[in-house]
């Protein structure tokens, strides 16, 4: 499912779906707000997880592990693990009105997860947001922000509506430096809540939030709350035009969700009925009869209408639950539990239903124990996690979505749940062994698979040099290992912490006599990428690693690169400030694989210069800036609309404006 959300993705990704909005931190009743909205589809909301060691009963001779999940994965040294993006650079820019006039305390955000930023991790925990707020003088200075080419910038200010820019890119060991961020005025949304009976509904609490996407990121953008005063009334301002999801909850009644609801023009309006609540109750079992606490009961509405009502609650001791907030009416229940699944997924309730009975069996589990291949002793600090082929390859694998696990264990034993029948295989990474991976395997339906054994190998490794066009070794390069087939492109970042090859990706940096040495590689056919911040970006390909062996890379060689610049053009001959400007690799030249992609804006005159450009054939495109983008594919029909084919030399200027036809 995951697979096919991310194809979606990257069809989309021409730009983003976002919204802007205005937060107010701390809303009170008859106090104007804005708010960011989410998609009331019903989709199962995330559990929270269960310790293993507290609903396992391992079989005899297979005990259960100790399972640290906040422990941090150990380094595979002397390397650490590695990803498209490594190293760390700098992001500023200047927050301004529409007039030009500099914004003091505007709250900016660098965050992967923005409305229009399209970047899908597989799994793990959030990354954390950078957070700044703009001076006096209306700027800001983001530092020490890992490398990532799909940031998205969040600029919020209560006199103003939210804005967003994406993608914005960060590369190691440079300043971004954005164009001016404009925030200008939104628009306004009220409304009235009542009841069925036409009685004003106040301190009730309501909430805005996106619409676009909610249902496939799974991850709400923010969400902003105010609350009814005492004639029921409510009032969002600064809000961009858009589709939204309005949401009403007050005591004693029934929840309320409004899907698509458009803001445009200079306003809207849009009054809520609320029904006296009604409740649904019931008692949670697994299939041997024992009561299940702590599982999360979600109630959908069934109406198909874009007023829908949803609640949810979590079973206590006994395993019971009660619903006592949601309108009358039918509705879908879904059950959710970190080791359990409901035995009917199709179970329906109607309001007033008191003596519910939902059945869950566990879900099956895999233990094994982790092993030294060399002495047979057990590995007692590992990471493990479920691997499933890729249909169609005989190699590719992808990673079980939320089958990640550390475990410290004197005996290397692991347990880990699998929530679907399935082909796969347990997947081990260790401090001092390479990345090793068990016999494929069949989970059934029901029951489970014990007995899997990871005998971990110590892998090869890989030494060689970085040079610059001089011969002088190259300090500070940064080499990264990838499978010999990775290509670094939108569906590779995309799908990065899926690994779908059995390779190392793993990260050394150069020593002052341009040195390196890449270890604990899983034997495979190996590219390295060698990035600096002064050169151009090269590959070497073909490097074979075998078990216990030890390949010499030939001294492999630095360009400096070339430098491309422009003046960007609209369709009225007028520069466009903040456009994105993309240089896309497409054919070798001269016997060099191009780079990239790579990617700047342009600045207040509608210039672009792009550094280190390795030599090879590229097109160059570039996009319109969109603080709040209306035409997802807008990117896409930008990128046609300026597309030109230019050739990169080695240590050459190139000149290459960028015009928007007709």
């Amino acid at each position: 499912m995951r697979a096919i959300l991310v194809l979606l993705l990257v069809l989309a990704a021409a730009g983003g779906f976002f919204f802007v909005l205005n937060q107010d931190d701390s809303p009170t009743p008859g106090t104007p707000g804005s708010v960011g909205l989410t998609n009331a589809e019903p989709q199962p909301e995330k559990p929270a997880e269960v310790p293993s060691a507290a609903i396992l009963t391992p079989p005899e001779k297979l005990r259960t592990p100790v399972e640290v999940r906040d422990a941090k994965v150990p380094d595979v040294a002397p390397n650490f693990l590695a990803g498209p993006d490594t190293g760390s650079g700098q992001v500023a820019g200047t927050v301004v009105d529409d007039q030009g006039a500099t914004i003091t305390g505007a709250a900016v955000r660098l965050t992967r997860y923005g409305a229009s930023a399209f970047f899908f991790a597989e799994e793990g925990p959030r990354v954390a947001d950078i957070e700044a707020k703009s001076g006096k003088d209306g700027t800001f200075l983001m530092s020490n922000v890992p490398a990532f080419s799909q940031y998205a910038l969040v600029v919020t200010h209560p006199k103003f509506s939210r804005m967003e820019r994406s993608p914005v890119v960060v590369l190691d060991g440079k300043l971004t430096q954005e164009p001016n961020l404009v925030l200008t005025p939104g628009v306004g949304l009220t409304g009235k809540v009542t009841d069925t009976g036409g009685a004003n509904v106040a301190g009730a609490t309501v909430s805005l939030s996106l619409s676009m996407l909610a249902s496939l990121v799974g991850d709400s953008a923010e969400v902003v709350t105010v609350r009814s005063d005492a004639d029921g009334r409510y009032a969002f301002l600064n809000v961009a035009p858009g589709n939204y999801g309005l949401g009403v909850v007050a005591d004693g009644y029934g929840r309320v969700d409004i899907q698509n609801l458009n803001v445009a023009g200079e306003g809207s309006t849009r009054d809520v009925v609320l029904d006296v609540a009604h409740m649904i109750a019931g008692t949670v079992r697994s299939v041997d009869g024992a009561p299940l606490k702590e599982v999360e009961i979600q109630a959908w509405s069934m109406d198909n209408r874009a007023s829908q009502s949803r609640s949810s609650v979590r079973t206590d001791e006994q395993g019971q639950f009660i619903i006592q907030d949601v309108p009358q009416g039918q509705y879908r229940l879904i059950a959710q539990h970190p080791a359990f699944d409901m035995t009917d997924r199709n179970l329906r309730a109607e309001t007033g239903d008191m003596s519910l009975q939902i059945m869950m069996r566990p879900f099956p589990m895999v233990r094994g124990q982790v092993v030294a291949s060399a002495t047979g002793l057990p590995v007692t600090n590992f990471t493990a996690q479920l691997r499933t082929p890729v249909q169609g390859s005989q190699t590719a694998t992808s990673a079980v979505p939320d089958s990640r696990q550390t475990f410290v264990d004197p005996e290397g034993y692991f347990a880990l749940t699998a929530r679907r029948p399935m082909e796969c295989m347990v997947q081990v990474t260790a401090d001092g062994f390479a990345t090793t991976t068990s016999a494929r395997f069949t989970v059934p339906l029901s029951g489970d698979v014990n007995n899997i054994v990871v005998r971990m190998i110590q892998g090869g490794s890989m030494r060689g040099r970085v040079v610059d066009g001089a011969g002088k070794p190259v300090a500070g390069a940064r080499v990264t290992s990838f499978h010999n087939d990775y290509v670094d492109d939108m569906f590779a970042r995309a799908v990065a912490d899926s690994n779908l090859w059995f390779a190392t990706e793993a990260t050394t940096m150069t020593t002052a006599d341009g040195q390196f040495k890449l270890g604990n590689l899983m034997p495979e056919t190996y590219r390295i990428v060698i990035k600096h911040p002064d050169y151009a970006e090269t590959v070497q390909t073909g490097i074979l690693v075998t078990d216990g062996g030890e390949s010499a890379v030939r001294d492999i060689l630095l360009p400096k690169g070339s430098k491309v610049s422009g003046v960007v053009y609209g369709p009225n001959g007028r520069p466009i400030a903040g456009a994105l400007v993309t240089l896309q690799g497409e054919r070798p030249f001269a016997g060099s694989i191009p780079g990239g992609p790579y990617t700047t804006r342009t600045d207040e005159a509608g210039q672009y210069v792009l550094l280190n450009v390795k030599q090879g054939s590229y097109g160059a495109h570039a996009s319109r800036p969109q603080a709040n983008a209306n035409n997802p594919f807008q990117d896409s029909i930008d990128a046609a609309a300026t597309k030109v084919t230019v050739t990169v030399s080695d240590g050459t200027e190139l000149t290459q404006d960028l015009t928007f036809r007709q």
